[in-house]
């Protein structure tokens, strides 16, 4: 079973996660727009699944703030952009100190179908780039 800290890439899980859809390690770019101010913003995802995003942003931003989001990513040859509206569920002020980012957890409101295609097919396929290519420590004792 995969902890936390899986040094592996791919999915994260644990016996304890009671989340309704599983993690995957990806970064991906974004910008978001705070919708009470309309100022736009970037960040960069650490996480992802179909219910949300864990991301790191340099502005300190208030849990239950509604963001508008773009997730900007690659599937197959074509860059492509993901656009969902987002609320902060959570915040961690502890990485501001090491990174000069906050780390956020942010969970989707409010996402089109066919923009949630998208990312279960950028879900799938880093799934399956870690079962064709194996663990990056491969012969590392």
């Amino acid at each position: 079973m995969a902890s936390e800290n899986d040094h592996r890439g791919g999915r994260i899980s644990s016996g304890s996660d009671r989340r309704k859809y599983p993690r995957y390690l990806v970064e991906i770019p974004l910008d978001y727009t705070d919708i009470e101010d309309g100022r736009v913003s970037t960040g960069l995802t650490a996480n992802a699944s179909e219910g949300g995003i864990m991301t790191f942003i340099g502005k300190r931003v208030d849990v239950g703030t509604v963001l508008n989001l773009t997730l900007f990513f690659r599937l197959g040859f074509t860059f492509t952009a993901m656009e969902t509206r987002s609320v902060i569920v959570w915040r961690d002020d502890l990485w501001k100190d090491y990174l000069d980012n906050y780390k956020y957890g942010l969970s989707f409101v409010k996402t089109k179908f066919s923009e949630l295609q998208k990312l279960r097919e950028l879900l799938r396929n880093s799934e399956l780039q870690e079962n064709l290519y194996g663990p990056p420590w491969h012969g590392i004792n």
